[in-house]
């Protein structure tokens, strides 16, 4: 159910009264969703959907939304496009919750999901892992170049620095191997149980036993690490 914000025909005549999009022929309630309140407005002028933003979003948040919609519509992707009202506005207040007014995409629901459509997302996260790789490695190395005129080469020719990093590369490489080895390990047993939900049940134990990692052993060695950083550098080791 997505409609926690229930509204009648007045509701929405005041509120296009604000907007230049026709008037109300008839709307409707969109159930699928989870977060906010969707409607589907019919109008003189065409077809509109108006989202009612619940407790969950903050408002501080959807003019960023709204820009991203906007940028998206501007180059050419088919995304909702936000309608602005006579006063050149996005957001709006409806029962005192925010609210805004988008065209309407023609579509619908995938309901039944099949191989082919399990490999072409297979294929997107693959290529957007990928690229976010490249594009990890290539913003310090810009920094780096426009702040400190640092190039960088490929070589590999045996110094006592990459003879060094090499040592150090193996240990973690091994560290990270044995870590991806349990986990296979693990999805595998509780692949072979017969109990319902027994990979769900892993993976959540796995996020608890991770939190106190996660907030502890990181944040500490996250500060930790550039201090001893700068006291090896300067050479003090006390």
């Amino acid at each position: 159910m997505a409609v926690y914000t229930n509204l009648n025909e007045g509701h929405i005549i005041d509120l296009l009264k604000l907007y230049d999009i026709g008037e109300l022929i008839s709307f409707s309630g969109i159930t699928e969703g989870i977060e906010n309140s969707n409607f589907h407005l019919k109008t003189s002028n065409g077809n509109y959907i108006l989202t009612i933003f619940e407790k969950r979003v903050d408002i501080k948040d959807i003019p960023f939304f709204i820009k991203i919609m906007l940028h998206l519509n501007k180059n050419g992707y088919y995304c909702p496009e936000p309608i602005c009202d006579k006063n050149n506005k996005f957001l709006q207040k409806l029962k005192g919750k925010p609210t805004i007014v988008v065209n309407f995409l023609q579509g619908k629901s995938k309901n039944n999901v099949t191989i082919e459509d399990c490999n072409q997302i297979a294929q997107f996260l693959c290529f957007a892992v990928v690229l976010a790789g490249i594009w990890q490695l290539a913003m310090p190395w810009l920094k780096l170049r426009n702040s400190f005129n640092w190039n960088w080469s490929f070589c590999l020719e045996r110094s006592d620095e990459f003879i060094r990093l090499s040592k150090l590369f193996w240990v973690g490489a091994l560290g990270a191997t044995v870590a991806q080895l349990n986990i296979l390990v693990s999805r595998l047993l509780a692949y072979s149980l017969d109990e319902e939900g027994a990979l769900t049940f892993l993976y959540l134990s796995a996020r608890l036993v991770e939190l106190p990692l996660g907030i502890f052993a990181v944040s500490v060695s996250t500060v930790l690490f550039p201090l001893l950083a700068r006291s090896s550098q300067a050479g003090e080791t006390d």
